[in-house]
């Protein structure tokens, strides 16, 4: 027999299961936070540097929340994954508990969500100052003008939105995995 067949034995399928799943939807969710929040960073950067010189600027505070909060669940990704591989360990004492599994991916599920949340709030500000500045460029006297529409307004929406989508992923990914491991 085989090194590795002789460790399968000793860990209970159960064990093997979840080590798999997290080893390989912990990495799996990993890398899509990573280059999807690396694509999330373009109109963020873009967003910040045009708004230098206007008064708003309220949707990038909110995609940066955002941000930082995806780089919180691109860590815990990372601990689902060394997790995963810490299941497979032979000694029974020495792997993590069912509840200590569970409660990461919940942590992991909360912070996604309020990254969610900074995200929408960020979409939602942006496209209410957006909003605002068309009814102004089209003659209406709802705000004084000068009030122009640009691509400042535009990058926040993009980059809340992008975050919101990447924050979807990663809770969609945790939900799929806390429903599996807690049967």
């Amino acid at each position: 027999m085989s090194r590795d067949s002789d460790l399968s034995a000793s860990i209970p399928a159960s064990v093997q299961a979840a080590s798999s799943l997290l080893r390989r939807w912990g990495l799996g969710k990993f890398w899509a936070e990573f280059i999807l929040g690396i694509i999330s960073c373009v109109p963020v950067g873009a967003s910040v540097l045009t708004s230098r010189n206007r008064t708003g600027g309220v949707g990038s505070f909110w995609a940066v929340g955002g941000l930082f909060a995806l780089l919180l669940s691109i860590y815990f990704a990372w601990r689902y994954f060394s997790l995963g591989r810490t299941l497979r360990v032979t000694e029974a004492s020495e792997r993590p508990k069912r509840v200590e599994t569970q409660q990461l991916i919940k942590q992991g599920l909360i912070i996604n969500l309020v990254g969610m949340f900074f995200s929408l709030i960020g979409t939602q500000s942006s496209v209410g100052d957006a909003l605002i500045k068309s009814f102004s460029q089209t003659g209406s006297n709802v705000v004084q003008g000068g009030c122009i529409l640009n691509s400042a307004n535009i990058f926040d929406i993009q980059a809340n939105t992008a975050i919101f989508t990447v924050h979807f992923i990663g809770l969609s990914i945790s939900l799929w995995l806390l429903n599996r491991l807690t049967k």
